[in-house]
């Protein structure tokens, strides 16, 4: 079983639809035609702000690993 392809293409209008552009570059490496059915996975990519998580930990005790703590 091949491994799914992982591609990051923005969402354009299309008439009254929104519609997703594949690169040529994926087309030509799997053989890609007009009118073939193919499956996509979707996974929606969320920005998250790192600023929320600086300091969350201010206050708390250093970590440190015991002795009879095995790895």
């Amino acid at each position: 079983m091949r491994m799914p392809l992982a591609i990051q293409a923005k969402i354009m209008q299309v008439g009254n639809s929104l519609g997703v552009l594949l690169p040529a570059e994926l087309i030509r490496s799997e053989n890609f035609h007009k009118g073939e059915t193919v499956q996509i996975a979707v996974f929606k990519q969320r920005k998250i702000d790192l600023k929320k998580f600086m300091g969350m930990t201010k206050g708390a005790s250093s970590f440190e690993r015991g002795h009879d703590q095995v790895d």
